[in-house]
């Protein structure tokens, strides 16, 4: 989310030895979020890559059958110390999968969220650390009271197998795992911890040379943790070259709508037809033609492609923060052309709908506030609308019904409706509702079409087409979604309309005051 902070603030992170972070808490998540799918995929991943380890050391195991397993000298006494280390395989397999189940289905990374699948994912490197550990065979042999001596086989290398292991699970998830570096230097010493307890508190033979080993084996993992955070700052700082470039782009915009407004209020009044975000004419239709002379005196005209295209004239665009729309809301601004909102429920239901949809896990979506009877005078198939034959504009069901079902009764402010529009407009393959989503109902339905609210702040109609709207401006550089909302905020009186494209940026429309 990068639309209210400073330039300043994105470049600045602390250098203390154990921390590695943004100043501002919103640039922090939004680093988080950009990293969750690729987080996810890794984790599938690694999770996947164990699976296979521990699948194929099973069938070696089995091709070489022993009653120890191959890690323990075969006798009667050893055959329970190979089942408790095949249990503790068994449980560290079962765990793999369940963390491949959690960060593939949609339902449950959502749950999750970017932090959630950070502790999963170092829960997962912790767990199979311990699980090495507790399997090595002089922790098995200690475990069960007997002496290793004579029943471990291999004895004076099995330390180093102990060391293969966890140095291959803590590299491996510095290397593919994007989690930040102060989350992952708790996993770091606990694999130190678990190599050094294998082989000093179990008494292994390793002679004088064990604190040399445990050095060695601490300077291993120490590499690997400082690899990891020098990848992190040069993510980190690419992240915030990204957001100063976006906050530079929007600053420029905003000083050239302003250039545009100065200009406009030079303009005498009677000449004006274009307000605000919005557009105006009169009664005879005259407003277009006049808008075009008056753009001609201060701006280039483009060669138009059609017929109506040079009738259209652009709104005018200003770059306002989350903060400037709510003071719009109450108290009007001046330099907007934007009139204050009267009715407190509607101020609550705009404001809601803004900070739903400025979260960087909302994608795309299209949503209308107005009153019931103003969206009845222009779309005919809504309860109440005018005659088919005098409307011109109609809307049609994308799903069937199910967003309308699911939200019927359900506020704005309840969080069942919060979690229906994340779902909705969270990008999926084919952008249908998934397979293995929780409600069979949604299962391969479109997640298409527009929201329309009501200013008391429950639906009028969800996920619908609409048809029928006559365009009112020209909005270059944009798709069909922009379009329609430009067309239903001034067709539908009195509303507001907000268009967030996938990229994350977010559009209010309202028509101009006339």
């Amino acid at each position: 989310d990068l639309r209210d902070a400073n330039p300043a603030k994105y470049q600045g992170h602390s250098t203390h030895l154990f921390t590695l972070c943004f100043l501002e808490p919103r640039v922090e998540e939004g680093f988080l979020v950009s990293n969750q799918d690729r987080l996810a995929r890794t984790t599938f991943v690694l999770s996947g890559v164990a699976c296979c380890y521990i699948l194929c050391y099973s069938m070696f195991t089995c091709a070489h059958w022993s009653t120890s397993g191959l890690e323990f000298v075969d006798s009667p006494e050893t055959l329970s110390l190979a089942s408790f280390r095949n249990y503790v395989v068994i449980a560290t397999l079962c765990m793999n999968v369940g963390v491949m189940v959690m960060v593939r289905v949609p339902r449950a990374r959502i749950a999750l969220g970017p932090k959630g699948i950070e502790c999963l994912a170092l829960a997962s490197v912790v767990l199979q650390c311990i699980a090495v550990t507790v399997s090595y065979p002089w922790c098995v042999v200690k475990l069960f009271g007997l002496n290793g001596a004579n029943l471990v086989s291999d004895a004076n290398n099995a330390h180093l197998w102990l060391a293969l292991y966890l140095d291959g699970i803590t590299t491996a998830a510095h290397t593919v795992l994007p989690v930040r570096w102060v989350m992952f230097w708790p996993a770091s010493v606990v694999a130190v911890l678990c190599y050094g307890g294998g082989i000093i508190v179990c008494s292994d033979p390793c002679g004088s040379t064990t604190s040399l080993k445990i050095l060695f084996f601490t300077s291993l993992i120490f590499a690997a943790a400082l690899g990891r955070r020098t990848v992190e700052k040069l993510e980190r700082a690419a992240f915030a070259r990204l957001a100063e470039e976006r906050t530079l782009r929007c600053e420029a915009e905003h000083k050239l709508r302003q250039t545009a407004a100065h200009l406009q209020q030079q303009i005498p009044s009677e000449e004006r037809d274009v307000h605000g975000i919005g557009l105006q004419d009169d009664s005879n239709g005259n407003a277009l033609s006049r808008f075009s002379s008056y753009r001609a005196t201060w701006g280039c005209q483009s060669v138009p492609d059609t017929v109506q295209s040079a009738q259209m004239p652009d709104p005018l665009f200003f770059s306002a923060t989350c903060t400037d729309i709510v003071d719009a809301l109450l108290h009007g601004v001046s330099y907007l052309d934007f009139a204050r909102v009267e009715c407190p429920r509607t101020r609550r239901t705009v404001q809601t709908m803004m900070d739903l949809l400025v979260h960087p896990r909302i994608g795309g979506a299209l949503v209308a506030i107005a009153e019931p009877e103003a969206f009845s005078d222009v779309f005919a198939d809504i309860a109440g609308g005018s005659d088919r034959s005098v409307a011109r504009a109609s809307i049609r069901t994308c799903d069937e019904g199910y967003m309308n079902d699911r939200l019927r009764g359900v506020h704005i402010s309840d969080k069942k409706f919060a979690d229906a529009l994340r779902d909705f407009a969270m990008h999926t393959e084919g952008d249908r509702w998934p397979d293995d989503y929780p409600d069979e109902e949604a299962r391969g339905r479109p997640k298409d079409g527009a929201f329309l609210l009501s200013t008391s702040g429950y639906r009028v109609n969800c996920s619908v087409k609409l048809l029928g709207l006559q365009p009112a401006g020209r909005w270059n550089n944009v798709g069909t979604k922009h379009e329609v909302a430009l067309a239903c905020a001034w067709a539908v009186r009195d509303s507001f309309v907000f268009v967030k494209s996938s990229c994350g940026t977010l559009h209010l429309i309202v028509r101009g005051r006339e």
